[in-house]
């Protein structure tokens, strides 16, 4: 905003930046890199074992600092509290990958009746995680757009006319018979 020192103020800008991306270089351990990124001048200190705010990334996406947030050790705890739940998803080749998107796809009505069952279960806490929540959310819509898509088609009056009426009439027979039901045919 002000003519007469833009250029300087640009370039402290520009150190400020280059310091904060630096000193991410001199993290040793992904514990260190957790305090920095956790670190929070109005909370207490975050231990480990806690929910993981990245209260220091939230700010660097604010002040648009692209390289912090590019950093590759940002990056690589990123990707590792995204894949949380699912040790060795990164190392899969692909068709493992594919397997295990697949087998928790069509497993999700199972995890989320036992997430909400029983939430501190193995599974309920499994499903805690980032990466198997979104398999699951996605599962779950694409299992609303098949049902819904299959609605808009009128696929029960396609598959009784697939199977034909006499299998209609003979369940409708069974079901006199067994239950005593007053059946129209």
């Amino acid at each position: 905003m002000e003519s007469q020192f833009c250029a300087e103020y640009n370039e402290l800008r520009i150190q400020v930046q280059q310091f904060a991306t630096a000193l991410l270089d001199h993290a040793r351990t992904s514990y260190e890199l957790e305090i920095m990124l956790n670190y929070d001048l109005d909370s207490e200190i975050w231990d480990p074992g806690e929910t993981q705010t990245l209260e220091r990334l939230k700010l660097a996406l604010k002040c648009k600092q692209k390289a912090f947030v590019a950093h590759p050790n940002v990056q690589q705890l990123l990707a590792t509290i995204w894949y949380e739940g699912l040790p060795g998803w990164r190392r899969m080749n692909i068709f493992g990958q594919t397997f295990e998107l697949l087998r928790l796809g069509l497993m999700f009505p199972i995890y989320c009746l036992a997430y909400m069952l029983c939430p501190n279960s193995s599974i309920g806490v499994f499903m805690k995680n980032h990466f198997v929540k979104f398999i699951a959310h996605s599962a779950s819509y694409m299992c609303f757009l098949l049902l819904l898509a299959a609605a808009s088609q009128r696929v029960e009056i396609m598959t009784i006319s697939f199977i034909g009426e006499q299998f209609q009439v003979r369940i409708r027979v069974f079901l006199k018979h067994t239950y005593h039901i007053r059946v129209n045919l």
